[in-house]
């Protein structure tokens, strides 16, 4: 008998710091609140449907003010049955929820224009900058291969600075071998023996006939 007792004094402790909570639906605060009135109701506690009707208006969230007003105002609260209280509740849900609708749809286009053209701005600011960051980039891979290419032809012109070129034949610096002055001489003179020698093949030909 004590355990009920127990047990009937925590469940009206629910049922009375019981609070409908924001974005909390009709149907889902109504089903808290019919379940903990029967559990009392099985602890031997009569509790009224009045009791619950009158613990349903004040315990609902401020959006459900003025819905509440215009009940108590057209309706003796005391004659009221539940079902009839939560049918009025869900078609003033309905309303609000379809004006939050609006709401949030009329703001959106409203927003909608600004936030673009404040994204295409910014869009545009991060191209421009990316697009002078790319040209300063492509200029210093220009300079970069015209350094590259002074380089190389330093190089050519180093290999070609003919005080530096030993020749292969006389051993002297300034000439390549193939300008030799040594080797040309050489080749003067063999191609004159190479003609004497022709010349003399000939006249002995001829002496001999």
């Amino acid at each position: 008998m004590r355990v009920k007792r127990f047990q009937l004094q925590a469940v009206r402790r629910d049922f009375e710091i019981l609070q409908m909570q924001k974005g909390e639906t009709v149907n889902d605060y109504i089903g808290k609140v019919m379940s903990l009135a029967n559990k009392m109701r099985m602890h031997g506690n009569s509790i009224t449907d009045v009791a619950v009707v009158e613990k349903i208006l004040r315990s609902l969230t401020s959006k459900f003010n003025y819905i509440v007003c215009s009940i108590e105002e057209a309706n003796n609260v005391e004659e009221m049955q539940i079902d009839g209280l939560q049918s009025s509740l869900l078609v003033h849900e309905q309303k609000l929820n379809r004006m939050n609708a609006i709401e949030e749809m009329t703001t959106l286009k409203m927003s909608t224009p600004g936030e673009t053209s404040s994204s295409r701005g910014r869009g545009q600011r991060r191209g421009r900058g990316h697009g002078r960051g790319g040209r300063e980039k492509s200029g210093d891979v220009g300079r970069s291969a015209d350094l590259v290419k002074d380089d190389y032809d330093n190089k050519c012109k180093r290999h070609f600075d003919k005080s530096k070129v030993e020749c292969y034949i006389c051993g002297r610096i300034g000439h390549y071998k193939n300008e030799c002055y040594t080797k040309l001489q050489k080749e003067k003179k063999d191609q004159s023996n190479f003609v004497e020698k022709r010349e003399e093949e000939t006249l002995l030909s001829y002496s001999m006939l």
